[in-house]
């Protein structure tokens, strides 16, 4: 569970954080109103892009909507702006056009919009969106404060600021965090909120460890939490010297899943690979559902549901594929959308027009395929994931799967009448070296 640009998570109970972009102060009360009959929430206003940016940082927003064409700053760059700002990667944003161009719609899906609404706006069409917008912030929100006590409580110490808040983004999702820029914050954590576990920087100011685990036992007692020592990324990790006081070491990463599957191999004790293999498919099926919910639900006006399974007589006959090497993860993917001649032919007509054969079904199909690429491709740099991808296909024989996959997400999808499946196939690369090949670096910790 990802909280952003916000100094503490927001309860179940607090009013939704909403902010209106529009430069028709018309327009703005037209949507105020729909949001105040309908919803729950405190909202806000901004004439353009530019004011729009100053409020999010400011007021704690949690969903944008936002016009597109405006003075000083459009809702397009606002919303690439947004988007590119590691604090605001998972913020809502609605986008609302007179432009029904296909191509301005993939470029907004493209650039990562939650949603789009066509004006004039359709008044039960529009609160049902936003409905599905204030449902999905609700449900990353935590249930209550005894949530995060639960899970394991990790301290970041580091006095690089944009790698705490990159720490603190990666782990949210299974830890408890906060994070500390001097030994004096360190001391203040430890007392007050009892960490499981510390990853520390050598490079704190005044930082002695022997001096503070002497501290540490006359504040604590004997239940003190492990330290672990946090590298600079690319050095060589060396593990602890004895007596040094460090329980184990991991190198800093910006990549999430990196840092992620290394902090729990550490505190939960779960092997990396597992760990590394999980986080990284998850969040790209996440993605990959999202754009696929987005581009049938603008471009179509029906919306995709999750099935147990595909009937017999549906089985896919179109395959399409996205492969995806992460070149600083050492993992590649085979991202795959497997359909129907029918939904196929369907997905042809709204991309290219009613006046079409079915032989242009796949045509149609490999569009869809193609904004789906320009949304992950957007995600994995947002979160600073370095991507190699080949060019979207599309086929009628099932491509054969290379070798066993080491995690593997196969969901099933009805849609218009039709079935679809979403499927990944997520391995670890080895590291080619002299006379053979390798698995990347494990993990130093002590003996």
């Amino acid at each position: 569970m990802v909280f952003v640009g916000r100094d503490a998570p927001m309860s179940q109970t607090e009013p939704l954080r909403i902010l209106l972009v529009d430069d028709e102060p018309s327009a703005r009360t037209l949507l105020r109103r729909l949001i105040e009959r309908n919803l729950e929430a405190t909202v806000f206003e901004a004439e353009d892009g530019l004011q729009a940016l100053e409020s999010v940082a400011a007021n704690k927003i949690e969903l944008v909507v936002s016009d597109v064409s405006m003075p000083v700053l459009d809702g397009i760059e606002l919303l690439r702006l947004l988007r590119t700002d590691p604090s605001w990667e998972r913020l809502e944003v609605l986008m609302v056009s007179h432009v029904a161009a296909e191509d301005k719609i993939s470029q907004i899906i493209a650039l990562g919009a939650s949603d789009y609404l066509l004006k004039p706006l359709q008044y039960d069409h529009a609160i049902k969106r936003l409905m599905a917008a204030a449902e999905r912030i609700l449900k990353d929100r935590p249930d209550s404060d005894s949530d995060a006590g639960a899970k394991p409580r990790v301290l970041i110490a580091d006095p690089e600021a944009d790698f705490r808040d990159s720490a603190e983004r990666a782990l949210q999702g299974e830890f408890s965090v906060k994070t500390a820029r001097s030994l004096a914050e360190i001391l203040v954590h430890l007392l007050r909120w009892k960490p499981t576990a510390v990853f520390v920087s050598p490079g704190i100011s005044g930082l002695e460890l022997d001096t503070l685990n002497t501290r540490i036992e006359a504040l604590v007692g004997p239940d003190k939490p492990n330290f672990y020592r946090l590298d600079e990324p690319g050095s060589r990790l060396e593990p602890p010297i004895p007596g040094e006081g460090y329980a184990g070491a991991i190198r800093k990463s910006y990549v999430a899943a990196t840092f992620a599957s290394s902090v729990g191999e550490l505190v939960l004790g779960v092997p990396r690979t597992a760990r590394g293999l999980k986080p990284w498919a998850d969040f790209l099926e996440n993605e990959l559902r999202t754009a696929l919910y987005q581009t049938l639900g603008m471009m179509t006006g029906a919306e995709p549901e999750p099935v147990d399974e595909i009937p017999a007589d549906q089985a896919p006959q179109i395959f399409g594929r996205l492969g995806i090497r992460a070149d600083n993860e050492l993992l590649e993917l085979l991202v795959g959308v497997d359909a129907t001649d029918g939904m196929a032919f369907q997905l042809a007509k709204a991309m290219l027009g009613d006046d079409i054969d079915e032989e242009f079904a796949i045509d149609g199909f490999k569009e869809v395929l193609n904004v789906v690429a320009g949304r992950l491709r957007v995600a994995c740099a947002e979160r600073r994931v370095e991507i190699s991808m080949r060019l979207p296909e599309a086929h009628r024989e099932e491509p054969v799967s290379e070798g066993v996959a080491a995690y593997r997400i196969d969901s099933p999808y009805s849609w218009n009448g039709e079935h679809f499946r979403i499927f990944l196939e997520v391995n670890e690369l080895t590291l080619k070296v002299a006379g053979g090949s390798a698995k990347p670096e494990p993990v130093a910790a002590a003996s």
